[in-house]
């Protein structure tokens, strides 16, 4: 009797690997499961990196280049640009090569591929997995299933979904702290860390700091009225102006860029992670900060509470004196820490595991 053939499957990820977004890190997350899954045949298309026979590399220019830092002037931002000119090369790439499931987290690339699948790849389904704050209608058009990451976004979405006669699931994005392990200087780096917080307290904040949805400036307002038992460690791009800032004296702040695996490091030494965005896609970090038994703080919608399931660490972050009330709350701070660490632990291990979600992951790639 012959076997059931495989089901190719196609995870898009134009960014990887010269682009430290979190969507990034779940599509490489993702294809390091699926990749062991028996009855499929994963690969992983991507923007940068190294080749091999699983993971393919489809070169443009990248958004810093003066190019699309030119055309982002005429039309949308350079990031637009790199999305547009991958397209271009996955158009042909799917010409050449058949697949039964596209898995994106990109909307140029979904729409896109929608439009020309006809030519491009008649019968070849499209999960798109929406990695940005929209309720627009459109992904429903073009997408065959639509996996939804916030929950916010499901509640309007599922309704119209319906409507239109189209999969629409509710799955979180998924971490294992044992994925990878820590890359080579990991230990000089803790002893750096430690050394920067010494008997401080120290606040964990992960990701750029100039972009206007993540809403940094009102942590930075709170964090100048801070006493100097507190110190900031930013893990992201900080422009110098806003370094110069934040830290005058030059010892409470510390930046640092670093690799997924590195970042494994820095959690288990912070006191709190602090994520100020107003409507945040999902929050790969903080379910990376609830692993490592974090503390964190969120804005207070319920989005973050499904996120951290209590609403002592879901505040309103439009006001920078929210942030300040709450770390200056000895209650919160000095009683509440062992035991909130102790049970965002074992919320994430009930609800962002693998092993938690795999089966729902599989159903998107299912017959």
């Amino acid at each position: 009797m012959m076997a059931n053939k495989k089901r190719k499957v196609a995870i898009i990820a134009f960014g990887m690997e010269h682009c430290n977004r979190g969507v990034e890190t779940h599509a490489r997350m993702l294809f390091e499961r699926l990749h062991k899954e028996s009855g499929m045949d994963v690969f992983l298309i991507k923007g940068s990196g190294k080749s091999s026979a699983h993971e393919i590399v489809l070169s443009v220019p990248k958004r810093h280049t003066w190019l699309n830092r030119f055309l982002g002037k005429i039309r949308g931002y350079n990031i637009y640009w790199e999305q547009v000119w991958f397209l271009f090369r996955l158009g042909f790439h799917l010409l050449r090569n058949r697949y039964d499931v596209l898995y994106t987290q990109e909307y140029v690339h979904m729409v896109g591929v929608g439009k020309m699948r006809k030519w491009l790849a008649p019968g070849m389904r499209i999960v798109y997995c929406e990695g940005f704050i929209s309720t627009h209608g459109t992904r429903l058009k073009y997408a065959d299933i639509l996996q939804e990451v916030n929950k916010d976004n499901y509640k309007v979405l599922a309704p119209l979904a319906k409507e239109c006669g189209k999969e629409i699931k509710l799955i979180p994005h998924f971490f294992d702290p044992r994925w990878e392990s820590p890359d080579e200087g990991w230990e000089k780096l803790k002893e750096q860390v430690i050394e920067f917080k010494v008997d401080r307290k120290m606040i964990l904040y992960v990701g750029p700091t100039e972009l206007r949805e993540k809403n940094f400036h009102v942590l930075e307002q709170a964090f100048h009225k801070l006493g100097s038992d507190w110190c900031l460690l930013i893990c992201g791009e900080v422009p110098q102006a806003c370094r110069t800032s934040l830290d005058p004296s030059g010892d409470r702040l510390k930046v640092l860029c670093l690799t997924h695996s590195l970042m494994q490091v820095i959690y288990p030494l912070a006191d709190v992670f602090i994520l100020p965005s107003l409507d945040e896609p999902f929050g790969i970090a903080t379910i990376e900060a609830l692993s490592h038994g974090l503390p964190v703080l969120l804005h207070d919608t319920e989005h973050s509470l499904w996120l951290c399931n209590d609403p002592n660490q879901c505040i309103d972050m439009r006001e920078a004196a929210n942030i300040l009330s709450k770390l200056q709350d000895k209650t919160f701070v000095e009683e509440s820490f062992e035991q909130i660490s102790f049970k965002n632990q074992q919320y994430f291990l009930k609800t962002f595991t693998w092993e938690h979600l795999k089966k729902d992951y599989l159903q998107l790639f299912a017959e």
